[in-house]
Protein backbone atom coordinates (compact mmCIF):
# COMPACT_ATOMS: atom_id res chain seq x y z
CA UNK A 1 0.00 0.00 0.00
CA UNK A 2 3.08 2.10 0.78
CA UNK A 3 4.34 1.72 -2.56
CA UNK A 4 1.20 2.65 -4.63
CA UNK A 5 1.08 5.67 -2.35
CA UNK A 6 4.61 6.85 -3.06
CA UNK A 7 4.72 5.90 -6.59
CA UNK A 8 1.12 7.99 -6.82
CA UNK A 9 2.50 10.75 -5.36
CA UNK A 10 5.65 10.61 -7.80
CA UNK A 11 3.67 10.79 -10.62
CA UNK A 12 1.20 13.52 -9.83
CA UNK A 13 4.30 15.79 -8.59
CA UNK A 14 5.88 15.15 -11.85
CA UNK A 15 2.52 16.26 -13.89
CA UNK A 16 2.01 19.14 -11.39
CA UNK A 17 5.73 20.52 -12.55
CA UNK A 18 5.44 19.53 -15.91
CA UNK A 19 1.93 21.95 -15.94
CA UNK A 20 3.77 24.57 -14.26
CA UNK A 21 6.51 24.40 -16.86
CA UNK A 22 3.85 24.61 -19.54
CA UNK A 23 2.38 27.32 -18.10
CA UNK A 24 5.50 29.12 -17.61
CA UNK A 25 6.84 28.73 -21.35
CA UNK A 26 3.24 30.02 -23.10
CA UNK A 27 3.21 33.03 -20.71
CA UNK A 28 6.95 33.70 -21.83
CA UNK A 29 7.02 32.82 -25.30
CA UNK A 30 3.02 33.86 -26.33
CA UNK A 31 1.26 36.04 -23.97
CA UNK A 32 4.00 38.27 -22.91
CA UNK A 33 4.80 38.98 -26.68
CA UNK A 34 1.32 39.13 -27.56
CA UNK A 35 0.22 42.05 -24.83
CA UNK A 36 3.74 43.64 -26.10
CA UNK A 37 1.85 43.60 -29.41
CA UNK A 38 -1.77 44.38 -28.96
CA UNK A 39 -0.93 47.64 -27.33
CA UNK A 40 0.18 51.75 -28.04
CA UNK A 41 2.97 52.46 -25.69
CA UNK A 42 3.49 56.12 -25.06
CA UNK A 43 7.32 57.03 -23.81
CA UNK A 44 7.58 58.34 -20.39
CA UNK A 45 11.38 58.87 -20.21
CA UNK A 46 14.80 57.72 -20.84
CA UNK A 47 18.07 57.39 -20.53
CA UNK A 48 21.33 57.76 -22.85
CA UNK A 49 24.57 56.49 -21.43
CA UNK A 50 23.47 57.21 -17.75
CA UNK A 51 21.88 60.96 -18.87
CA UNK A 52 18.33 60.92 -17.94
CA UNK A 53 15.93 63.35 -20.54
CA UNK A 54 12.30 63.59 -19.89
CA UNK A 55 9.60 63.35 -22.32
CA UNK A 56 7.88 66.47 -22.22
CA UNK A 57 6.51 66.42 -25.96
CA UNK A 58 5.88 63.16 -27.58
CA UNK A 59 7.34 59.50 -28.43
CA UNK A 60 5.42 56.22 -28.68
CA UNK A 61 5.07 52.84 -30.53
CA UNK A 62 1.90 51.34 -31.83
CA UNK A 63 2.31 47.64 -33.04
CA UNK A 64 0.42 45.97 -35.72
CA UNK A 65 0.77 42.08 -35.06
CA UNK A 66 -0.92 40.88 -38.02
CA UNK A 67 1.93 42.69 -40.26
CA UNK A 68 4.72 42.70 -37.98
CA UNK A 69 5.04 46.21 -38.22
CA UNK A 70 5.02 48.93 -35.55
CA UNK A 71 4.52 52.91 -36.12
CA UNK A 72 7.38 54.97 -33.94
CA UNK A 73 6.16 58.17 -32.95
CA UNK A 74 8.74 60.67 -32.42
CA UNK A 75 8.96 64.21 -30.29
CA UNK A 76 7.80 65.67 -33.79
CA UNK A 77 8.12 63.48 -36.67
CA UNK A 78 6.88 59.89 -37.27
CA UNK A 79 7.69 56.51 -38.41
CA UNK A 80 7.24 52.91 -39.10
CA UNK A 81 9.27 49.46 -39.84
CA UNK A 82 9.32 45.48 -39.19
CA UNK A 83 9.84 44.32 -35.78
CA UNK A 84 10.71 40.63 -34.18
CA UNK A 85 9.59 39.87 -31.28
CA UNK A 86 9.80 36.47 -29.10
CA UNK A 87 10.69 35.80 -25.39
CA UNK A 88 12.33 38.91 -23.89
CA UNK A 89 14.01 40.03 -27.51
CA UNK A 90 12.16 42.73 -29.28
CA UNK A 91 13.83 44.12 -32.59
CA UNK A 92 12.53 47.08 -34.42
CA UNK A 93 14.03 48.52 -37.69
CA UNK A 94 12.87 52.02 -38.47
CA UNK A 95 12.20 52.26 -42.49
CA UNK A 96 11.60 55.62 -42.97
CA UNK A 97 10.90 58.62 -40.73
CA UNK A 98 9.41 62.28 -41.70
CA UNK A 99 11.86 64.96 -42.10
CA UNK A 100 9.18 67.52 -41.12
CA UNK A 101 10.08 71.14 -39.05
CA UNK A 102 9.32 71.64 -35.96
CA UNK A 103 9.11 74.55 -33.47
CA UNK A 104 10.15 74.26 -29.79
CA UNK A 105 7.31 72.90 -27.02
CA UNK A 106 8.21 73.17 -23.39
CA UNK A 107 11.53 74.60 -23.94
CA UNK A 108 12.46 71.53 -26.10
CA UNK A 109 13.82 71.46 -29.98
CA UNK A 110 11.58 68.26 -30.76
CA UNK A 111 13.81 67.85 -33.86
CA UNK A 112 16.91 67.30 -31.70
CA UNK A 113 15.18 64.94 -29.29
CA UNK A 114 13.88 63.36 -32.64
CA UNK A 115 17.29 63.19 -33.45
CA UNK A 116 18.66 60.92 -30.55
CA UNK A 117 15.66 58.83 -30.01
CA UNK A 118 14.86 57.28 -33.79
CA UNK A 119 18.35 55.90 -34.20
CA UNK A 120 17.82 54.25 -30.57
CA UNK A 121 15.02 52.39 -31.91
CA UNK A 122 17.30 50.58 -34.54
CA UNK A 123 19.17 49.29 -31.75
CA UNK A 124 17.14 47.46 -29.06
CA UNK A 125 17.64 44.38 -28.36
CA UNK A 126 15.59 43.34 -25.29
CA UNK A 127 12.21 44.11 -23.24
CA UNK A 128 10.90 43.30 -20.47
CA UNK A 129 7.15 44.14 -19.13
CA UNK A 130 6.39 44.55 -15.77
CA UNK A 131 2.47 45.72 -15.40
CA UNK A 132 1.42 47.98 -17.88
CA UNK A 133 5.21 49.34 -18.07
CA UNK A 134 7.82 48.43 -21.06
CA UNK A 135 11.17 49.33 -20.99
CA UNK A 136 13.39 48.69 -24.21
CA UNK A 137 17.22 48.45 -23.93
CA UNK A 138 20.27 48.00 -26.56
CA UNK A 139 22.70 44.89 -26.33
CA UNK A 140 24.98 46.24 -23.76
CA UNK A 141 22.53 48.50 -21.47
CA UNK A 142 23.77 52.17 -22.87
CA UNK A 143 20.29 53.41 -22.96
CA UNK A 144 16.55 52.49 -21.55
CA UNK A 145 13.19 53.44 -23.10
CA UNK A 146 10.45 53.19 -20.24
CA UNK A 147 6.70 53.36 -22.43
CA UNK A 148 3.36 52.72 -20.45
CA UNK A 149 -0.15 51.95 -21.94
CA UNK A 150 -3.17 52.59 -20.48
Amino acid sequence: MRKHWLRWSLVVGGVLVFVVLVAVLVNRFYLVPAYVTQHSWHLTHYTVNGVAHANNVGGYLTFHPTVHRVDLGGFCNSGYGPYVIDADRLSLRNDGVTRKYCPPRNGVAPSTEDALYFPLLDQVAHYHLVGNTLTLQDAPATFTLVYTTP
